[in-house]
């Protein structure tokens, strides 16, 4: 989704918008895809950092796949 789309989205869940802008090159690319916009504002909510690679995130969620 676009930049300005992704951070609305992220406004509007109680998250920090701006981290569409302000992270790395590779998180701000995950961030604008919906299931990780989200995932990225719960761990705003939940004041965690946003991760500074991809591999955070999976990591951190890596649980809620397949046993």
């Amino acid at each position: 989704m676009p930049k300005d789309e992704a951070a609305a989205l992220m406004d509007l869940l109680g998250g920090h918008g701006f981290a569409v802008r302000s992270q790395s090159s590779m998180v701000r690319g995950v961030l604008r895809r919906l299931l990780f916009a989200i995932i990225g504002t719960q761990m705003q909510r939940d004041d965690e950092q946003l991760p500074r690679q991809t591999g955070g995130v999976h990591g951190r969620f890596g649980h809620l796949g397949p046993a």
